[in-house]
């Protein structure tokens, strides 16, 4: 039996950096709210809270690169500029515009990746939400 096998090319697979910046001004303005006389230490903790969730979504979004998958078996292969990594999907989650899924590799590693509907065409979008969430 022939397994399909899609390859997708995306880019610009970034974060909005505007949804981080309201949380993150919301949550000093509450802080605020609640010790009045903090309000240095909530501009602070808010500031390092910003800089520890960009750090981290950059770490778990790629921003261009290459997707080989297999349908049957949920394989995964991502080619960026510097690195390759492969793995089957575990885990898949979709929340409005973001596909998040956890891959394993063969040597035991665990990576989670972020995907934003805009770095690829429709198509391949929909061909990765379906294999992705299939294996939930």
């Amino acid at each position: 039996m022939i397994e399909s096998a899609y390859s997708i090319s995306f880019q610009s697979n970034i974060l909005d950096r505007k949804i981080l910046v309201v949380f993150f001004i919301c949550l000093a303005f509450f802080l605020c709210l609640i010790a009045p006389s903090l309000w240095w230490g909530s501009v602070i903790l808010s500031y390092i809270g910003y800089l520890h969730a960009l750090k981290h979504s950059i770490k778990v979004m790629p921003a261009s690169g290459n997707l080989v998958l297999l349908e049957k078996d949920a394989w995964i292969q991502i080619s960026q500029q510097d690195a390759i990594f492969e793995g089957v999907i575990r885990h898949a989650q979709r929340h409005a515009t973001f596909l998040i899924f956890e891959i394993h590799s063969n040597c035991g590693k665990k990576r989670r990746l972020v995907f934003v509907d805009n770095a690829m065409d429709s198509v391949s979008w929909c061909h990765l939400n379906r294999i992705a969430l299939q294996t939930n």
